[in-house]
């Protein structure tokens, strides 16, 4: 199987992350001055600038702003996949910052939902099976997990499409199918990098309002980022990004 895609989840640690101040626990997300720099050869760029985001549970937060701004960056950085130059990230009560690497990845296995804008779908396995991958990974049985990826499979209007691989998918079904799977794990958060960037507008409207529905009904915590200006009137908040620094937050 080909994938590209940051590292798999390692087995469960001895330890959970670090519990964190009182008052950051009370958040989903807690940033606090994230600064992100990459290195080619002697020169760094600086990519996040001190961002600060602390996010409430249960809200849906939508990302914006022009491409190259750092909203990806932003993303990894929270799930735990980049670590900052400075600054410290907490989710749900424990700080990834402070944890070791085993620690971050079995924390972003069992609570996080992570939407890669490139899909990273396993060539070799038809679609059901990439959905049934994070809810088996969770420790859940296979008869459950192939229910839950039928299950959102048939929500993301794709229920004809289960038994085929993804070179027989076109961009908006390999889509559907990274956001399925994301979902099937059942996550506290979830954070998509333009989940509708390869949509209709039925279809990336019903994806938006799907994400709306698990933010306020099942107190899942979101945030996406996206330049799809036709969805923004369903987040609970919409965050602007310029230059690796936040400049608006309505």
């Amino acid at each position: 199987m080909s994938l590209s895609s940051p590292p798999r989840p390692l087995l469960p640690p001895p330890t959970p992350p670090l519990v964190v101040p009182t008052g950051e626990a009370s958040a989903a997300i807690w940033a606090q001055g994230l600064e992100v720099e990459f290195q080619s050869g002697k020169d760094r760029y600086p990519i996040l600038k001190g961002i600060d985001l602390q996010v409430p549970r249960s809200c849906f937060l939508a990302l914006t702003g022009p491409s190259g701004v750092g909203k990806t960056t932003l993303l990894y950085t929270l799930a735990g996949i980049l670590t900052p130059a400075r600054g410290k990230v907490s989710l749900l009560g424990r700080s990834l910052t402070q944890a070791k690497r085993a620690q971050v990845e079995q924390f972003r296995l069992q609570h996080i939902g992570i939407i890669f804008q490139e899909f990273y779908l396993f060539s070799a396995l038809t679609a059901l099976e990439n959905v049934m991958l994070a809810p088996k990974l969770k420790g859940i049985k296979v008869p459950s997990a192939r229910h839950l990826a039928l299950t959102w499979l048939e929500k993301l209007n794709l229920g004809h499409r289960v038994d085929q691989l993804p070179r027989n998918l076109s961009g908006g079904e390999k889509q559907r199918v990274a956001i399925a799977r994301a979902l099937a794990s059942n996550p506290q958060i979830i954070l998509a990098d333009e989940p509708t960037s390869a949509l209709d507008s039925q279809n990336g409207r019903n994806v938006a309002l799907i994400l709306q529905q698990l933010c306020h009904e099942q107190q899942v915590t979101i945030v996406m980022a996206t330049h799809d200006h036709r969805i923004l009137d369903l987040a609970d908040r919409v965050v602007t990004i310029e230059d690796g620094r936040v400049v608006g937050d309505s």
